[in-house]
């Protein structure tokens, strides 16, 4: 009865194990497939604006390497960790 038992729990654990490695080779090839076509997608809307207008996203990363460098000029001050009020003139 045991070794029946052992058999199937091995015979079960296969079936997960390859079921799981499926579902994450799937799940792999449909994000490739949905980056291509995002791709294919917004290389005809970046063609179709070329010259127009200055992508977004090179102005959003403008303001954030500008908000990432202001963050670190205030950090790097020496009283930066005092708090206003505290009595440290």
């Amino acid at each position: 009865m045991d070794e029946a038992l052992a058999e199937e729990a091995a015979i079960l654990t296969g079936i997960g194990i390859l079921t799981a490695f499926s579902l994450l080779v799937l799940l792999m090839v449909v994000v490739w497939l949905v980056r291509l076509s995002t791709m294919r997608f917004m290389g005809t809307v970046e063609q179709a604006a070329a010259g127009k207008v200055a992508p977004a996203g090179s102005e959003m990363r403008q303001k954030a390497r500008a908000a990432v460098v202001a963050v670190t000029a205030l950090l790097d001050r020496p009283d930066a960790g005092e708090r206003p009020g505290t009595g440290h003139d």
